[in-house]
């Protein structure tokens, strides 16, 4: 994972590292409050979310052709497939799990490659806060395919949780932003190599962005292992249940983006409803 800010600096745009304020977990989180919280038997904990609208995301086809920057909010870019390249006074190609922050009036040069997958959220003008700190890259975990794994997890009527495809997130057409969804905020983490959590509910619906290493999820079902590397996402909504276990292998960085339910996008549960 690199990060980026795009700075507007009187009308010249220039490029410089973006401290993130990433919370470092350890190397076991109990479970147990998880399903306890599920349950209603343990009070929700407090979420110190960072405040943001508008999650949104675009296909590109390369043409160029395409409003990415604007001035109304300063945007957090999270790039899934493909590749961004960006020109200021120099060049930088940002890859699958790379971050950038544009502020508002940064416009640089711009090209992408056919299939470069965006998402984007839109943020206050004081984020990242005086807490944030410069982070290494993490493991780089490259997909062993281009295309981006964008898959849910939910609880079916049996309150097991099954993984299905996510096909939902992504407009229809190229080149045309999807329609933004509200958050209720969000958070970067970062967990290290070996950490795990044992069979849990997810308790909030978690847009899962991920930037480094590689995340194995266990659930059920005909196909209950996936693996999640750079530029994958997975939208884990099964708030209660017997959930699922995260294993993570290697340095891992992850965006989490916390939705309502009223925000989430209908599908066809099949296995498990």
């Amino acid at each position: 994972m690199k990060a980026y800010r795009l700075k507007n600096d009187g009308g010249a745009c220039r490029i410089e590292a973006l401290p993130l304020p990433s919370l470092h977990r350890g190397q076991h989180t109990d479970a147990e409050p998880y399903r306890l919280q599920a349950a209603g038997k343990l009070p929700m904990p407090e979420q110190n979310l960072d405040q943001a609208s508008g999650l949104r995301a675009i296909r590109l086809s390369g043409s160029g052709d395409v409003e990415l920057f604007n001035d109304a909010a300063p945007g957090l870019f999270f790039v899934i497939a493909g590749e961004l390249a960006l020109r200021t006074s120099r060049e930088d190609v940002l890859e699958p799990g790379d971050v950038l922050l544009a502020e508002c009036g940064a416009r640089p040069g711009w090209s992408t490659i056919p299939g470069t997958i965006l998402v984007r959220l839109d943020v206050e003008a004081q984020w990242p806060g005086a807490d944030a700190v410069l982070q290494d890259e993490g493991t780089p975990t490259p997909r062993d395919q281009a295309a981006p794994k964008i898959m849910r997890i939910y609880e079916g009527a049996d309150h097991r949780s099954y993984l299905a495809g996510f096909p939902e997130f992504l407009p229809v057409s190229d080149d045309v932003w999807s329609d933004p969804r509200p958050v209720l905020g969000f958070r970067f983490l970062r967990f290290p190599d070996g950490a795990f959590i044992d069979w849990h509910p997810e308790v909030v619906n978690n847009f899962a962005i991920f930037l480094s290493g590689e995340m194995e999820i266990e659930a059920r079902g005909s196909n209950p292992i996936e693996y999640f590397r750079t530029g994958d996402i997975l939208l884990a909504e099964d708030r209660k249940g017997e959930g699922h276990i995260d294993r993570m292998h290697g340095d891992i960085h992850l965006a989490l983006i916390v939705m309502d339910n009223q925000a989430l996008w209908a599908f066809d549960k099949g296995e498990g409803q």
